[in-house]
């Protein structure tokens, strides 16, 4: 009898590691990764590897195939830039897949934006940039200030406010740079973007779905936390969300998942709120990311991944039921001040406050420290748990201790 495998793409990536966790939850088939340089970085924690890039769809179906001992239960996408390619190889084995009308619309946010339309999703007005020659068009039909992003890319990469119409040619040819030195990195396009209308509010969510042929549970909702203008980076997640039980943002963020026709897995969707008004910004068809499936796991003792990778593998996860917050997680970025890292202090572990349940640098002495401008900019990550639910509003705890931190840990020249 052959040995089933499942094959996570993307589960090797660093704050995805608790997808393995997930996987043995639910399954008791293999757990396999892809990764072409597998042979020279084996890693130990998973029960294989395919040779083969995670976006390279005809070399991970050869290397399935080469498994005479083994069957495929499913090729699962843990992130954006493998959705494509799961998904492909899963219906080339007659596996649940998405449809390509979904992945399309998960992936490309102009698309994304036809159908939030078509379905009465309220989002942001917008105008797809071609080339350079439209921005005065796409300026005078969403007003200003107005947002720039690429229409396939992810991680705030790229994304920018615009105040004028000057700060909007530059902030466009900024952020085509970006894309033309990530292009070939991420398997994008890169060629388009969209102009949209800029909704002023510091208070954005993100949902967190459960998806199952036609069936949709919010899991939790997450408190976000932006880097300044002109930059939208995400600096911290805060889980769950004082709007935790918010009816209305459970909703709204399940019409999105429905509108978009996703079947399987766990969506993250992105939602801006001002003057009491919900406004959609993209929705994707996969666990949200920096580590936020960790902290959901830590506030409520489920892993959420488990709930992800069983739907792809034919359960119903909607019908789990989700317990109480027994706390509050939350993760923040280290960001050190402008200019060449000159020292990193070492921290005693005993002398961390006890709310900070890990603490890790990812920078070291002679890099540049830069504005905050997209995931690039980070210095390193530190996670929190409290006890306590924060029900009445944001807090700015986990974003305030992260920059203490950052001055106390990181010299600057």
């Amino acid at each position: 009898m052959k040995k089933k495998i499942v094959v996570l793409l993307g589960a090797n990536q660093y704050l995805r590691e608790r997808a393995l966790a997930g996987a043995r939850q639910c399954t008791q088939a293999e757990i396999w990764i892809a990764d072409p340089a597998a042979i020279k970085n084996k890693n130990r924690y998973f029960d294989g590897s395919l040779l083969a890039n995670p976006y390279d769809v005809e070399k991970i179906i050869k290397e399935i195939e080469l498994l005479k001992d083994r069957e495929l239960a499913s090729v699962i996408p843990l992130n954006d830039w493998v959705l494509e390619s799961a998904n492909r190889v899963n219906a080339h084995f007659g596996l649940p897949a998405l449809s390509d009308k979904t992945i399309v619309r998960a992936r490309n946010k102009y698309e994304m934006k036809l159908a939030f339309l078509e379905h009465g999703v309220p989002a942001a007005n917008y105008y797809l940039l071609s080339k350079d020659e439209e921005l005065l068009a796409a300026i005078t039909h969403v007003g200003l200030p107005a947002i720039i992003k690429p229409y396939d890319f992810g991680g705030s990469g790229g994304v920018f406010v615009a105040h004028t119409y000057d700060e909007a040619v530059k902030y466009l040819a900024e952020s085509r740079t970006l894309i033309s030195s990530n292009r070939k990195a991420f398997k994008i396009q890169g060629d388009k973007y969209l102009v949209e209308e800029y909704i002023n509010s510091t208070d954005e969510v993100s949902v967190e779905v459960i998806c199952f042929k036609g069936k949709y549970k919010t899991i939790t909702v997450t408190e976000k936390y932006l880097s300044p203008e002109p930059w939208f980076s995400e600096i911290g997640h805060l889980v769950p969300s004082f709007r935790h039980e918010n009816n209305e943002v459970r909703l709204l963020a399940e019409k999105a998942c429905e509108s978009l026709g996703i079947e399987f897995g766990l969506a993250h969707v992105e939602i801006k709120i001002r003057d009491s008004k919900l406004y959609v910004i993209e929705a994707a068809a996969r666990p949200g990311g920096d580590g936020i499936m960790d902290q959901v796991e830590a506030a409520f003792g489920i892993n959420p991944y488990a709930l992800h990778i069983g739907a792809y593998l034919g359960v119903d996860t909607t019908e789990v039921n989700i317990p109480s917050p027994r706390g509050t997680a939350a993760i923040a970025f280290l960001k050190a001040k402008e200019g060449v890292i000159s020292g990193i202090e070492d921290i005693d572990c005993s002398e961390l406050d006890q709310s900070i349940s890990s603490l890790k640098i990812t920078t070291e002495v002679g890099k540049i420290s830069e504005p905050p401008k997209n995931w690039s900019a980070r210095e390193g990550v530190v996670e929190f748990f409290w006890p306590d639910y924060f029900e009445s509003k944001k807090t700015l705890l986990p974003i305030k201790n992260a920059q203490n931190l950052s001055e106390k840990i990181f010299k600057v020249e």
